[in-house]
C-alpha cells in the first residue's frame, strides 16, 4: 500500500472506493461543485503541488506546482462550473505568495498572481474563494484581502484586517455581492461590500452633498468634474 494516498469512501457503507497514490503527504483535498473532479494538495519542499483526479475512475488528469519561490501551504477553490481551479501557496516568513488558476478542461495554467505579504502579519494561510460569477477571486495575504479579476489580471479592491488581527477565512456570499471574513483575535465575522458601485452607494448614503469642484481637483485630479452621488446637491464653488 502506498505510504502517501488520498482515499475515497462510500459514506453510507463505510467501504473504500478508491486509493489515489501520492509521492508526498496529502495536506488538503477539494471536490469540484458537481463532484466530477478531485484536487489534492501536497507540500513538496518549499512548493505546493496540486494534483487533479477523475473522482469516478481515479485517473490522474494533471499535476502542477504553485509558488516556486517558497511557500508550501496550499488551499484551493473551484469556480462555480467546476472548470477552473484556483490554488494559493503561502507560508511562514516568505515575502511573496502566489495564486494560480488552472483550466481543468484544457489542463493548463491560465492565470497567476504574485502577492506580497506585508503589514502586521508575515504569515498567511492563503484563504481564497471564487465568486459566483466565476470572474473574481478573493485571496488573503498578510494583513490584506485582495479581490482579483483573474481574466484581466487586475486587483480591483483590497481590504485591511483590523490592527494586530488575522484573517482566519474569507468567502463570498452565495449571490456574490458581499465578502464575509472571519477574524481570530477579536472573534468577529465581518461583511464587506466590494463592488465599486456598492462602495459608491455606501459612501453617498453617508454624505449630504457632492464634492465641490476644488475638492474634486484635489482628490480626483484633472478629470472632468461630475456629480458622483445622484440626488445630492452640487455646490456652486
Amino acid at each position: 500500500m502506498n505510504r502517501y494516498a488520498a482515499r475515497l469512501w462510500d459514506v453510507q457503507t463505510g467501504r473504500g472506493i478508491l486509493s489515489l497514490p501520492h509521492d508526498h503527504e496529502v495536506e488538503n483535498v477539494l471536490f469540484s461543485p458537481e463532484g466530477r473532479i478531485l484536487a489534492t494538495f501536497m507540500a513538496v519542499g518549499n512548493d505546493t503541488a496540486a494534483q487533479v483526479w477523475d473522482s469516478a475512475t481515479g485517473a490522474s488528469l494533471a499535476r502542477f506546482t504553485v509558488s516556486p519561490s517558497g511557500g508550501g501551504f496550499g488551499l484551493g477553490s473551484f469556480g462555480p462550473d467546476g472548470r477552473y481551479l484556483a490554488v494559493s501557496s503561502f507560508g511562514s516568513w516568505v515575502r511573496n505568495g502566489q495564486v494560480l488558476v488552472w483550466d481543468t478542461e484544457r489542463n493548463r495554467e491560465v492565470a497567476r498572481l504574485v502577492l506580497e505579504q506585508r503589514g502586521n502579519r508575515s504569515f498567511s494561510n492563503g484563504h481564497l474563494d471564487f465568486n459566483a460569477d466565476g470572474q473574481h477571486i478573493a485571496v488573503e495575504h498578510g494583513d490584506k484581502v485582495s479581490i482579483w479579476h483573474w481574466p484581466t489580471d487586475r486587483v480591483i479592491a483590497q481590504f485591511h484586517a483590523p490592527a494586530k488581527d488575522y484573517w482566519d477565512g474569507v468567502a463570498f456570499t452565495p449571490d456574490g455581492n458581499r465578502l464575509v471574513s472571519a477574524h481570530r483575535m477579536d472573534g468577529k465575522v465581518r461583511v464587506w461590500a466590494w463592488r465599486a458601485e456598492d462602495l459608491i452607494a455606501d459612501a453617498c448614503a453617508r454624505l449630504e452633498r457632492n464634492l465641490t469642484r476644488e475638492e474634486w481637483r484635489v482628490h480626483v485630479g484633472e478629470e472632468e468634474y461630475q456629480a458622483t452621488c445622484l440626488g445630492l446637491s452640487v455646490p456652486e464653488n
